[in-house]
């Protein structure tokens, strides 16, 4: 996403070219010649110190009294030109914005002008992605490639129909993170459009491609993601593509016996081994949407696609991707459910999905940022089988008292990938409790409130800060305090 060269100034230039004495006096006696040719003299000298604010004055006041005068006209757009690349420097982008299309009233056919315009449009636009503010971003684009057609250097046309597909793949991670794929989808192909072997698109696509279970079309696209990925700084690129094709391909030959239905709602697409016993699938459908109604009802979230939800063995679901023994289901995308907890009745069937479904949720209001001590929380008290008991207050009051309890902020990234097996109790305990106590001091409210302004800026602390009016380590001191005064005699 390079900005194209410079907003180059090529004003000192052209002036140059032109005779200082070509506005010539044929008349002393004719005055206004005589200071059209003095004002356009002293821009030119002007330009030519690189003091294009000086000229403009100067070539302004020659233009006025010899409007035709081609000679000061070209020196009056050469120096609008100077000075708006000196504008744009300054980070006045309106201002020199307006010096460039006042040049281009004046001579709008020429070459300089339209490149720098489009050089200026160009690079504002990209500075307006980079500060995501997406819908000016799309107007200045819109302008650069109306005027591209009138550009005749292919480096900068090329450069340009790079940063626009940039853009359009930004726009459409954007749909995508929202849960918006048939637009992610049409600015992805948009964005191929006009780099269509852009590696990191294509794997977008893919990505849509998998989440709608439409294996093959995925694959197809992530090899040629992978083929398109030769660029040495996108190594990380390639091993992520080859990973998620190792995966994708586990994943086919394990679901090719599988059976795929829906809910007579249309909230969920449940696919399983044809040997599941009914029972158990009309026990997981049913359980689904209760998740729904509760779960939907605490974030007041209800999603408007079917989500779909997987059903493995243990042994299905290592062979897809390794899973810590203590882990009895996951949420990647799609909700992940282990059949040897849904056999072990319906008190564990309903826990293991209420609480897959809420990260699905909270994955959907909020994205990425949230820490896992938030994430598993949540999870766990919407599980009706997870409450906090006085023991469990007391045993935690004990580790605040003896400094054995983890900071919150120990607890921010995903528990499996830094916590060993026999320490996850504690852990969970703790974010569990530590929620709870949130939820019920502060409300539900507050809680949908940092989900969504999560979303919005994608910074989880900010958000939490905003909303609370503190940071999560200052509700944790609350949360310490309250635990001791639980415990006293």
């Amino acid at each position: 996403m390079n900005w194209i060269g410079k907003a180059a100034i090529v004003a000192m230039a052209l002036a140059a070219s032109v005779p200082a004495t070509a506005a010539t006096v044929a008349d002393d006696a004719t005055t206004q010649a005589a200071q059209a040719s003095r004002e356009n003299n002293a821009g030119v000298e002007a330009l030519q110190q690189n003091q294009p604010e000086t000229a403009v004055t100067h070539l302004k006041a020659a233009h006025a009294l010899e409007p035709g005068n081609v000679v000061v006209t070209r020196n009056l757009v050469a120096a609008l030109n100077g000075r708006a690349a000196n504008l744009a420097r300054e980070g006045r982008a309106d201002d020199a914005e307006r010096d460039y299309l006042e040049a281009l009233e004046l001579d709008s056919d020429d070459p300089a002008t339209i490149r720098h315009l489009v050089s200026f449009l160009n690079n504002r636009a990209v500075a307006l992605m980079r500060q995501r503010r997406m819908e000016d971003a799309r107007r200045s684009f819109q302008r650069v490639l109306s005027l591209l057609p009138q550009v005749s250097e292919t480096s900068i046309t090329r450069q340009i129909q790079y940063n626009y597909s940039q853009f359009l793949k930004i726009a459409g991670d954007a749909k995508a993170d929202v849960q918006q794929p048939d637009q992610a989808r049409a600015l992805y192909s948009e964005a191929l459009a006009g780099s269509p072997n852009d590696a990191a698109t294509l794997a977008a696509l893919a990505d849509l491609d998998y989440e709608a279970d439409e294996y093959p079309a995925a694959l197809e696209r992530y090899q040629k993601a992978l083929a398109a990925a030769t660029a040495p700084e996108q190594s990380d690129l390639r091993a992520v593509l080859e990973q998620r094709i190792d995966t994708l391909r586990k994943e086919m030959a394990i679901e090719a016996g599988f059976v795929t239905i829906r809910d007579r709602f249309g909230r969920f697409q449940v696919t399983f081994p044809k040997d599941l016993p009914k029972a158990m699938v009309a026990q997981v459908l049913q359980t689904l949407n209760e998740a729904y109604s509760k779960i939907g009802g605490d974030f007041d979230r209800y999603p408007s696609r079917p989500l779909r939800v997987k059903i493995y063995t243990r042994a299905q679901a290592n062979a897809i991707q390794q899973i810590p023994e203590w882990v009895t289901g996951y949420f990647d995308g799609k909700l992940r459910l282990l059949d040897e907890r849904l056999a072990g009745g319906p008190t564990l069937l309903r826990g293991s999905i209420f609480h897959e479904y809420t990260h699905a949720i909270i994955h959907q209001m909020a994205g990425e940022p949230v820490p896992s001590w938030m994430h598993e929380g949540l999870a766990q008290i919407e599980d009706p089988n997870r409450k906090v008991t006085v023991r469990d207050a007391r045993n935690l009051a004990a580790r605040v008292r003896s400094g054995g309890l983890a900071a919150l902020a120990d607890m921010s990234r995903p528990f499996e990938r830094n916590e060993s097996g026999d320490r996850m109790p504690l852990v969970y305990l703790e974010s569990r409790a530590f929620v709870s106590f949130m939820v019920e001091r502060y409300g539900w409210e507050k809680v949908r409130q940092v989900l969504r302004e999560t979303r919005r800026t994608g910074n989880f602390d900010a958000a939490f800060k905003s909303t609370y009016g503190m940071t999560p380590a200052d509700l944790e001191k609350q949360w310490r305090a309250w635990l001791l005064e639980q415990d006293k005699p």
